[in-house]
């Protein structure tokens, strides 16, 4: 408490209701922030540690974007296209929800103390499932990535590989009906195609910019929304 960190847990009225949508929700989160906004109609936007100048170019076209959406935003604070994310949401004056690996208390990534005191100051949080100085893992990482795709109403991964974290995250949102507008440049070939579904599609930047806002637009406001799903066994 005086560092600032509450603990939900599922009977709790402040319980984000659409992790419930998960067949293992977390039995408890740990947050610092504003516990409110993780409930709220939010745009889970997740990508590679590792971006080309062609993936930061996108991800800063999605910050552009937040603006005008006004919804809030789920990521999971790792170098990359993730900090991206975060950045631009603060910049976009939208909050920002940082998904850890981790514990609450764990310094990782290391580069990240600071931007993890502007998201709480935004107006946004920083959540977990794990206790609160437990360290990273492969496995850890993996299991987290279910919450970003529950927490948000639909995902954007913005530059990814088929194995990748992001790769998880996508297959989590696809297994729940999330909907998933992928996104790629005109010379790319099958990077950030998303699985086949009614739910998802894929948008050529520039190019197709009119289509993607409506895309989310209309995914915000529910009009995508599909019958409650569970997801089933997670096959990596």
């Amino acid at each position: 408490e005086a560092l600032g960190v509450t603990i939900l847990f599922r009977d709790d009225r402040a319980f984000p209701p659409q992790l419930e949508d998960l067949k293992d929700p977390p039995h408890w989160l740990f947050v610092r922030g504003d516990a409110s906004v993780l409930s709220e109609a939010s745009i889970a936007a997740v990508g590679t540690r590792k971006p080309s100048g062609d993936g930061i170019w996108l991800a800063r076209f999605v910050g552009l974007c937040l603006g005008d959406w006004k919804a809030p935003t789920v990521s999971g604070l790792a170098l990359g296209i993730d900090q991206e994310i975060h950045i631009s949401s603060i910049e976009q004056g939208v909050p920002t929800i940082a998904v850890l690996g981790t514990g609450i208390f764990s310094d990782y990534p290391k580069n990240a103390l600071e931007l993890r005191e502007q998201i709480v100051d935004a107006g946004g949080a920083i959540v977990t499932e794990y206790l609160p100085n437990e360290s990273y893992s492969a496995q850890n990482f993996v299991h987290r990535n279910r919450l970003q795709a529950a927490l948000g109403r639909v995902l954007i991964p913005v530059e990814w590989k088929e194995k990748s974290g992001t790769a998880h995250t996508v297959r989590y949102a696809n297994s729940l009906r999330r909907p998933i507008a992928g996104l790629r440049l005109p010379h790319w070939h099958d990077e950030g195609v998303p699985p086949t579904s009614d739910l998802n599609s894929t948008f050529t930047i520039p190019g197709q910019e009119t289509e993607f806002r409506l895309f989310v637009e209309t995914a915000l406001a529910g009009a995508l929304a599909p019958p409650k799903a569970q997801l089933g066994l997670f096959e990596v």
